[in-house]
């Protein structure tokens, strides 16, 4: 099995922007990931190996100094993998190829259970654009595409309970700066999930990093509609040398999903609210605070506010082609991204994306882009207009 995906994106930055140099700027970008897989049985015993090979080339990887990302390799992975199975192939101002190793593990299954052991993806959680309650690797909130999670070492356990479960893991990583695997790198944590009658509920207890998680959370129906909630309590030490005493704050992430007809068509939509205990409206500020650079750092939290919403509705116009439109944004500004995309199969191996980011907000805001002493322009984002295409066999 292999899965291919290409795209290809440009961008118009404005004058003040770090993107642009002299005047308005054109971004030019396209990248290429090409992930096979391999997958075999042995008795109770299931193993995976994944390898993605990804490359980027363009203006946006110029004016990052040759440190975009690269599609399918998050910016959590690299120097923190407990394994280094990373390879950079080529590399100059203008393009990056990186081969990474992002699944390879053994699973066992018997009658109680099952234990996973290597490179893996868990997900925890009911968040659809912002997830609190997942701290692997999570996705970005402006994430579209998400057909792969980037792979954490770990050692997971999935025991089936009656009406409900519990899942236990424990990942492993390398601390940061000293570059050793260390158990303050770590993350250990425990999940259990119970059903009564129409809700579901859930408790997350961890220590991620050294530092204690505490997670609940809550759905159920309301009339035809799906309704979640998560909250969750952090207490965070900077990873940063000297970095202050540590600090806990709580975030939130609730939802309602529904689907109806809509003149003969199915459409599906959700509303969501985020809550980031963590958030400013002193933007320029938080990227000289500790403890928000370290949960930056790690993809714990994304963005800058305290309060966001999140919208997304999908119409199938044709069995093969869907047309959505979301959009997030920071309630407070309010600045945000709207994000407008076509979906169309083109065949049964074959989908095309034809999508836009957009950003709004006036200066100053968080997505309008505001001033930072080290960098010179503001730090709005580009619009751009994509196209992407998927391919598997």
């Amino acid at each position: 099995h292999v899965y291919v995906r290409g795209e290809a994106g440009a961008g118009l930055a404005s004058g003040d922007s770090f993107w642009a140099v002299e005047g308005d700027a054109t971004l030019l970008d396209a990248g290429m990931l090409v992930r096979p897989r391999l997958a075999g049985t042995a008795g109770a015993l299931d193993g995976t190996l994944e390898v993605d090979l990804s490359s980027l080339v363009g203006d946006r990887l110029e004016r990052l100094g040759g440190g975009g990302a690269i599609p399918g390799v998050g910016p959590a992975t690299g120097a923190r993998d407990l394994f280094d199975l990373r390879w950079t192939a080529s590399e100059g101002r203008r393009h990056r190829t990186v081969v990474r190793v992002d699944r390879l593990s053994v699973r066992y299954s018997a009658d109680w259970g099952a234990v996973s052991v290597g490179r893996q993806a868990v997900t925890w959680g009911g968040g659809l654009v912002f997830n609190s309650f997942d701290l692997f690797n999570p996705f970005a909130p402006s994430d579209v595409v998400r057909d792969f999670k980037v792979g954490a070492d770990m050692v997971y356990v999935d025991v089936p309970l009656r009406d409900g479960g519990l899942q236990v893991l424990a990942v492993g990583r390398r601390d940061l700066f000293s570059g050793e695997a260390t158990l303050d790198a770590a993350s250990f944590a425990a999940l259990y999930k119970r059903r009564v009658g129409a809700w579901e509920g859930a408790l997350m207890l961890a220590e991620h990093y050294g530092e204690p998680v505490a997670g609940v959370g809550l759905d159920g129906a309301l009339g035809e509609a799906v309704w979640h909630v998560d909250g969750t309590w952090v207490r965070v030490r900077p990873d940063l040398p000297g970095g202050g005493d540590p600090e806990g704050y709580f975030s939130a992430v609730a939802n309602v999903q529904y689907a109806w007809i809509l003149g003969g068509k199915n459409a599906y939509g959700f509303v969501e609210y985020y809550y980031n205990g963590l958030g400013t409206t002193d933007y320029p500020s938080a990227y000289r605070d500790p403890i928000r650079l370290t949960q930056l750092a790690r993809g714990n939290v994304f963005v800058l506010g305290r309060h966001f919403a999140a919208v997304s509705v999908q119409l199938e116009w044709h069995p093969l082609l869907h047309l959505y439109f979301g959009a997030l944004a920071n309630l407070e500004d309010p600045s945000g991204l709207l994000q407008p995309r076509v979906w169309w199969d083109a065949s049964e191996h074959v989908r095309m994306i034809f999508g836009l980011d957009v950003p709004f907000g006036a200066r100053g805001m968080e997505f309008g882009g505001f001033r930072l002493p080290a960098v010179e322009g503001m730090t709005r984002s580009p619009a751009r207009a994509y196209v992407l295409a998927t391919v598997e066999f």
